[in-house]
């Protein structure tokens, strides 16, 4: 139907242009020939970058494949902010050799009006194909469920008006998403990103400070197993505020206990100020009766840092390595956590006849263990293999039994804390003295004094986890 100038004009107040468009909402746009990614640059997630490179040879073959048709694939990518959805859907695009689109989901949920929705279309318009990238569909950041499902309804009307080109929507948390955001209609496939494994973070690592002056005696292995569960964005984050950190030090390097010290700082906020000698002293030997219990108390604990600093949630803490391998627990593994968590408690006892506010989050923590191995493990041999998770809807007879046995189990584990502390107070001493001239220990100093004479231990697991800080 020809259009009138009336029309025309109707038309042209429902739409923005696409120079107004991407002012409003910072639409990225990038062609081929200025994306210099690529998959096989792509650190991590492996499995992932495998599954899209064969997508991409799928995608790309002139003959449709039998059985299939034309499959045109969407994807929404879950994972952490920085975790690399983006740079695969770049890499996508280069290897696609398609122009690609990025949209501030963020940006665009405070305007989703028909003229920005329509000016959206114009921008995606300009090209044959392309790829298109929602970034940061987050449902669990919006408030109103009514206006999250107009918004996520607008992002699938945009996909559909374009079936040439490909569409991905990328979101930090996986929540509830209404139906009709998956399937033919929505986005038809989920990728779910995973945190970078060992040797990734140690790949990671290298090529993030590959420009900066470090220590050439760096343990790139000891320093992957501090960022345990960081993100590459993360990596190279905390990487750059530790330079940062060294040139304001005036260092002409990066070392480990500078990056060491910026996790840390990062984690659990900076040195507020230096303690008195008296909260120094209980600190650093309820540190030190965590260090001692944790090591005879367990089967494999093994210390990564030990520290008396007041930060804004802790006056010290113990942090032990923990093998990302290991991904089950047995009685004598949840039994040598609890000793370790009663440790500080018991050598306050011991030392100073007395004990601190500062066990609170350790009882906490040995409480929720006890808790799991009665209620919902089935470990405890006489109350039996039972679970008393609230869908099982336990009668309170049951739960009166488990929580005797819970109280049972802690004051025995205590008893047994105790005498470990008490056996070996000369090795308690010589850590909290030492804790308290230095403030940090690291692991090597502490296995010099566990072992005595031998050598300082070595051989570590492939991984660590942060301690409940001492509150």
């Amino acid at each position: 139907m020809k259009q009138t100038p009336r029309i025309k004009e109707l038309l042209s107040t429902q739409t923005y242009s696409v120079e107004e468009v991407v002012e409003k909402i910072q639409v990225k746009t990038l062609l081929p020939q200025d994306n210099d990614n690529f998959f096989k640059d792509i650190i991590g997630n492996t499995n992932i970058v495998k599954y899209f490179s064969n997508m991409v040879r799928l995608l790309k073959r002139k003959r449709p494949i039998k059985g299939l048709g034309s499959y045109h694939p969407s994807f929404l990518l879950l994972g952490v902010s920085g975790i690399g959805k983006a740079l695969t859907v770049y890499s996508f695009a280069k290897e696609m050799n398609l122009p690609i689109v990025v949209i501030d989901s963020e940006k665009l949920l405070q305007d989703f009006s028909i003229k920005i929705v329509n000016g959206l279309k114009g921008v995606i318009a300009q090209f044959d194909k392309c790829v298109v990238l929602f970034k940061d569909v987050n449902y669990s950041n919006m408030l109103d469920e009514g206006k999250m499902t107009s918004f996520l309804s607008k992002i699938c009307q945009i996909k559909n008006s374009f079936p040439r080109s490909f569409f991905f929507a990328s979101a930090s948390q996986f929540a509830f998403y209404p139906q009709f955001f998956f399937g033919a209609e929505g986005f038809n496939n989920k990728v779910s990103f995973n945190s970078p494994d060992p040797k990734d973070r140690e790949k990671l690592i290298k090529k993030f400070i590959a420009n900066i002056p470090y220590d050439e005696n760096l343990d790139f292995n000891k320093v992957a197993r501090d960022f345990i569960g960081c993100s590459g964005g993360d990596i190279a984050d905390i990487l750059n505020k530790a330079w940062i950190s060294c040139l304001l030090e005036n260092k002409p390097k990066l070392t480990y206990e500078i990056i060491n010290a910026t996790i840390y700082s990062e984690t659990f906020g900076n040195k507020i100020r230096k303690m008195s000698e008296k909260e120094m002293r209980l600190t650093a030997y309820h540190e030190a009766g965590h260090v001692i219990a944790g090591y005879y108390g367990s089967t494999d604990y093994k210390v990564s840092k030990v520290e008396v600093v007041f930060r804004p949630q802790s006056l010290g803490l113990t942090d032990p390595e923990t093998d990302e391998d290991k991904l089950s627990y047995t009685r004598e593994d949840i039994k040598g956590r609890i000793i370790h968590c009663l440790g500080g408690k018991v050598a306050e006892q011991i030392m100073f006849n007395t004990n601190t506010s500062g066990v609170s989050s350790d009882l906490s923590n040995a409480t929720t263990l006890a808790e799991s191995y009665v209620k919902y493990f089935g470990m405890d041999r006489t109350f039996g293999p039972i679970c008393l998770q609230e869908e099982v809807l336990p009668s309170e007879y049951l739960n009166s039994i488990a929580d005797g046995k819970i109280q049972e189990m802690l004051i025995e584990l205590e008893s047994k804390a105790t005498e470990i502390v008490l056996e070996h107070k000369d090795k308690l001493i010589a850590i909290a003295e030492q804790l308290i001239k230095k403030e940090t220990l690291y692991k090597e100093e502490v296995m010099a004094i566990l072992e005595g004479d031998k050598k300082p231990q070595t051989t570590s697991t492939r991984g660590k986890k942060k301690s409940q800080p001492k509150t």
